[in-house]
């Protein structure tokens, strides 16, 4: 009776109670269950997003183009194509158009000079330009020469800026970007629908006419000399350098360029300071090995000293002066001193080559036809600038792959605000956004080196891994366990062996999986699940290291994080780049098959009989193929994407092992096990 009696708000205190008691507690995991699933659709659904997105965006290996992730918008960088000084050529050259060595020069203004980004910014309200246009193209140029010419070696720090401005911070120091403190060389071109370029162009020089040489031939004679024991004279052709022959140049036609056409405007201007500043480096050149500095003080009557200090413009002038006063020196009867012919020929051959090297870059072809010049008094060449490309197609921007690779022509797609980042969708604004700012307050905060990208990955990596690992523990359980419950699976598969055209024995096989599964409380389906949940967090940092211009720039030990190692490897033969792929190969190889080889010690697998060994034989050569081709994937990507994917698959191995010998405790056998695999 004093059962019956008692208060009804006991019942809750009992451990007995009635299905209809137990009702609340039901809905409420069920509704758990229905929110957890709705997590788990849209977490795939962003991976899978994100992965198209990663897929179908490019990300250009050269800063200033492709989609670019930066941190602040004064980092946003140009496209800046990089013109070095050759030693062995005596004239600029541009490396990246090498097609053997790919993109060796990636300047990031951004980490060089903020403040002449600034300048750079004023200069597009001055000419109408709007920069950084998403979607939108740039220009800029910058040129280089090492102090030290004995210097091999080929490291950023060794090449120093030939510019007319100073870097903001640090005085003294020659700006990245070519100009004369108030302009310079830099245009922007705007987006696919001419949003934002550049609508009038300020030349850094004064531009004039320049005359190219063509050919230079002197008087020849033949000197017949005796030879002892021989009725035959030797016949030597000996070159008369006191006598010029011929002397032919042409007019590069600068001056007349409007300044409507401001790609040609640009073109000029990028001609004359190349010509220009060659000459400054002649003149200063110790050894004098072109003679130019010796031949236009003693022609021109100015000294050395003097040359010096002329802008480009001036030097320019001094040289058509300098080649004039040769036109009435010119055929029969007229002479010149044999040093001065000798002279003047060595510095006509480079001039010429110098030049037309030049000629090239800016897109000066050789006209079919004469003009008459002033200057010579007679018909001379003419060059003028052409679109029209090597197979004879015409396009207004085929000059800009004379100074720039193919893969620095992609429009720039830059996302520096997390407004811009959502405007791509959840992927980025959910996870792009917060990491890149995170590893770029790393890399900055560590001096922007190559170890502090390293320190960045490695850390990044732990905490991601930490993170996925907490989302799916089960799942990363459920995976070393599903290797012994694979033994038993061949075990029920070598059960019907015998029975593969029996529908109703397949049929009682596959009931017995099941059963299988749900006695060891295991979902089959658990691990793909759990990839497609960590899927964005994983992509998130390949994104990035394709985007972020700091990861980009970087270089350790030689090795630039934006190249391709294989490429390298077998193209430049750069076999610096040969221990990353060995490694990433390696390494994933031994991440991938961990869980087997540690399987491998436990006594039950030797215990399996031989139908059994059979079965689990047929069902490794199902499954081992996808992850060796998982593990060479590797090979093709970036050298930092390569040492994110080393960082990963240690990473890996090491919660292989520990989650082996995890699972081997008591601790697991009767607390966590038990938790992490009870029924609902």
């Amino acid at each position: 009776m004093a059962k019956q009696n008692s208060s009804k708000h006991y019942d809750s205190f009992r451990i007995n109670q009635s299905p209809e008691n137990k009702q609340p507690k039901l809905i409420w995991k069920k509704i758990w269950k229905w929110i957890r699933v709705t997590l788990v659709i849209i977490f795939i659904t962003i991976g899978l997003v994100g992965c198209v997105q990663s897929i179908a965006t490019r990300s250009g290996t050269k800063i200033g183009t492709g989609q670019e992730i930066y941190t602040k918008s004064d980092y946003v960088s140009p496209n800046i194509a990089t013109v070095r000084w050759n030693e062995d050529r005596n004239e600029f050259i541009v490396p990246n158009l090498n097609s053997t060595t790919g993109i060796t020069v990636n300047t990031y203004l951004g980490l060089d000079d903020e403040k002449q980004i600034a300048a750079l910014k004023e200069q597009d309200k001055n000419t109408g330009g709007h920069y950084g246009i998403y979607n939108g193209s740039s220009f800029a140029l910058q040129l280089q020469k090492k102090d030290n010419v004995d210097n091999q070696s080929n490291k950023k720090d060794d090449w120093k800026n030939i510019s007319g401005s100073e870097v903001s911070n640090n005085p003294g120091e020659r700006g990245v970007v070519y100009g004369n403190g108030k302009n310079y060389i830099y245009v922007n071109f705007g987006d696919s629908n001419g949003n934002g370029k550049t609508k009038t162009y300020n030349p850094v020089n004064q531009i004039s006419d320049i005359y190219l040489p063509s050919t230079i031939a002197f008087e020849t004679y033949q000197k017949f000399e005796k030879q002892e024991g021989n009725e035959q004279e030797k016949i030597t052709v000996v070159t008369d350098f006191s006598h010029i022959k011929k002397l032919d140049v042409s007019k590069v036609s600068l001056s007349s360029i409007g300044g409507a056409n401001i790609n040609q405007l640009l073109l000029s201007d990028i001609f004359t300071t190349l010509v220009g500043e060659t000459f400054r480096v002649w003149i200063n050149d110790p050894q004098n090995r072109s003679e130019f500095a010796k031949a236009l003080s003693q022609k021109n009557g100015k000294s050395i000293d003097e040359l010096k200090k002329l802008s480009n413009h001036q030097l320019i002038e001094e040289w058509n002066n300098f080649i004039l006063k040769f036109k009435d020196s010119v055929g029969a009867g007229k002479g010149i001193t044999e040093e001065e012919g000798k002279q003047l020929n060595k510095v006509f051959l480079a001039t010429s080559s110098m030049m037309q090297s030049y000629a090239k870059m800016a897109s000066l072809d050789k006209a079919n036809y004469q003009i008459k010049d002033e200057g010579f008094n007679k018909e001379i060449g003419l060059y003028q600038f052409s679109s029209i490309s090597q197979a004879g197609n015409f396009s207004e921007d085929y000059w800009k792959r004379n100074l720039l690779a193919d893969d620095a022509l992609l429009p720039q797609k830059k996302l520096v605000s997390y407004k811009d980042h959502w405007s791509q969708g959840p992927f980025y604004g959910l996870f792009v956004y917060p990491v890149s700012q995170f590893m770029n307050a790393i890399i900055r905060g560590l001096g922007t080196t190559g170890w502090s990208v390293v320190l960045s990955l490695v850390v990044t990596v732990i905490i991601v891994r930490i993170i996925t690992f907490l989302l799916t523990a089960k799942s990363i359980f459920s995976a070393q366990k599903m290797e012994e419950i694979n033994q038993k699976k061949a075990k029920i598969d070598a059960k019907y062996q015998a029975y593969k055209g029996d529908k109703q024995m397949q049929q009682r096989k596959q009931m017995e999986i099941i059963e299988l599964y749900k006695k060891e409380k295991i979902s089959p389906t658990a691990q793909l699940v759990s990839s497609f949940i960590t899927l964005p967090i994983l992509i998130v940092v390949f994104r990035i290291i394709s985007t972020l211009p700091e990861i980009k720039q970087a270089t350790l030990y030689s090795i630039q994080f934006s190249a391709t190692s294989l490429f390298r490897i077998f193209k430049v033969g750069e076999l610096q780049y040969l221990p990353i792929i060995i490694l990433s190969i390696g390494i994933q190889i031994i991440a991938q098959f961990m869980p087997k080889l540690l399987q491998l010690k436990k006594k039950k697998f030797l215990r399996a009989d031989a139908y059994q060994r059979a079965e689990m034989k047929k069902s490794n050569k199902r499954t081992i193929l996808l992850p060796i081709i998982f593990s060479f994937i590797g090979i093709l990507f970036s050298a930092g994407l390569q040492i994110y994917w080393i960082i990963g698959g240690i990473f890996t191995i090491i919660q292989h092992v520990a989650i082996h010998y995890i699972q081997r405790t008591k601790w697991y056998k009767n607390k966590l096990g038990p938790w992490l695999f009870k029924t609902a």
